[in-house]
């Protein structure tokens, strides 16, 4: 069964304590079933900075995998994992730092820990 990493940034590890959330699930998981998994294990820490309370609609965060950066709210939570695949959450961020961001995330892949 494949190996996932949730790195934890910013509001995510402050609100849970952690860094990391490592788990283990079945082949042709998606990002969402991650998330869903991790929200069950940590507790509402986590799941409310990725559902909202009232609506259950997933709130707006940044997911970096493999190199780059996308919206909770777009398709990438549709993605199947890989095995070894490192999954980034961090906070929506403005004001310039999309391109540092971004440099970080082809840091992490390019050193073979995302995937």
């Amino acid at each position: 069964m494949p190996n996932v990493t949730l790195r934890l940034y910013t509001l995510f590890r402050t609100a849970t304590g952690l860094e990391e959330i490592k788990q283990e699930v079945p082949p042709g998981t998606t990002i969402y079933q991650v998330l869903c998994s991790a929200a069950q294990r940590v507790g509402p820490a986590f799941r409310d900075l990725i559902w909202d309370k009232d609506t259950g609609r997933i709130l707006p965060f940044l997911i970096g995998v493999k190199g780059r950066i996308e919206p909770s709210t777009g398709g990438i939570l549709n993605e199947v994992v890989e095995d070894g695949a490192v999954i980034i959450l961090m906070d929506p961020v403005g004001g310039g730092l999309e391109r540092p961001l971004k440099g970080l995330l082809n840091k992490i892949h390019r050193s073979g820990m995302s995937d």
